[in-house]
């Protein structure tokens, strides 16, 4: 999807910082022994994983969840044995000796007059082939089936339970902030209800897991909670209820309005926060999104209505979703 390099410093360094920055693409001096010991290291990670018995769950999961996709395959020793020097070489030169293809994102406290030349020195100079890739659909298609995937260790006595809905949707902000929302509901009313109100859990959880827009847009919600084995059937009626609570908008309107309230304020803090800002901007040049929207953050989230709500809890919460069980030993 693309590549990355990254970095922070104060401005007492920025210069090193931007001779580092043209050091990345120009002189990663890669050596046998680099390729070996990350071989090695990895290959002693796989044998040790190997002896575990949830190592089978943990590659059936991802094979469930991406639909046997090579590229996104659970790795094993055979794969990281190909690895060789000629092939991290060349993929070094063909991605990042390209930095016609990069899009530059620098934010800080800086004075602009005082970085423009760094910027024109160190990016300026770089080897800029104005190449431009486009998108390569490799397949890898998320499961939008039911699965399941379950282990179970003797005696067991603790239960962690997941749930991935993979579902189609509009990838726009006022969407995503939409479904910020939704799954805030939907995590305080878990909380409320199964942990506090009725003490079935140690924790429980709803979330955004991942969302894309190419090659399909897609989003993909967890949810779970972690408990006695023995109350599972129960958590899962309770967690059911709750999200046909949310469709009807049969829930306290109250939670609703203070997960606004919650975004909002939390939109304001991350504001001063450089790393907010890179990644604001990069989403947006990767999602050809523009920028500014940010500046109606607030207005959007205050236009979501609970009919909002209702419409994508619908849209989502169906019968068709991936499940985990791990029961699990003291051990």
């Amino acid at each position: 999807m693309s590549e990355t390099i990254t970095g922070y410093t104060n401005n007492a360094y920025k210069e090193d910082f931007f001779k580092l920055l043209y050091l990345n693409f120009n002189s990663l001096n890669i050596k046998q022994h680099h390729v070996e010991n990350f071989k090695e290291r990895k290959i002693d990670e796989i044998k040790i994983d190997e002896k575990n018995p949830r190592y089978k769950f943990l590659k059936e999961f991802y094979e469930k969840f991406y639909k046997n996709n090579e590229r996104v395959a659970y790795p094993n020793i055979e794969y990281y044995e190909k690895i060789n020097l000629k092939d991290v070489q060349a993929f070094y030169n063909e991605r990042f000796q390209n930095s016609g293809n990069f899009t530059f994102a620098i934010v800080g406290d800086f004075i602009f007059e005082e970085i423009e030349p760094l910027i024109m020195k160190y990016i300026g100079s770089l080897n800029f082939k104005n190449h431009e890739d486009n998108f390569i659909d490799q397949n890898i298609r998320i499961n939008l089936n039911k699965e399941n995937i379950n282990y179970e260790e003797e005696s067991s006595v603790k239960a962690t339970v997941s749930r991935y809905y993979n579902k189609k949707f509009t990838n726009t902000f006022s969407e995503r902030l939409k479904n910020k929302i939704l799954l805030s509901v939907i995590d305080k009313l878990m909380f409320n209800e199964i942990r506090e109100k009725n003490k079935l859990v140690y924790s429980s959880y709803a979330y955004e897991y991942f969302n894309q827009k190419y090659p399909r847009e897609i989003i993909s919600i967890s949810m779970g909670y972690g408990s006695d084995p023995e109350n599972i059937e129960k958590i899962n009626q309770e967690i059911d209820k709750i999200l046909n609570d949310v469709k009807t908008k049969n829930f306290d309107h109250k939670i609703f309005e203070n997960q606004k309230i919650s975004l909002i304020k939390d939109f304001e803090e991350n504001i001063n926060s450089n790393y907010f800002w890179l990644q604001s901007i990069i989403k947006s040049e990767k999602n050809k999104e523009n920028f500014e929207r940010l500046t109606f953050y607030k207005q959007i989230i205050n236009q979501i209505t609970l009919n909002d709500i209702s419409r994508l809890a619908k849209k989502y919460f169906d019968e068709e979703y991936i499940e985990s069980v791990e029961l699990l030993s003291e051990k």
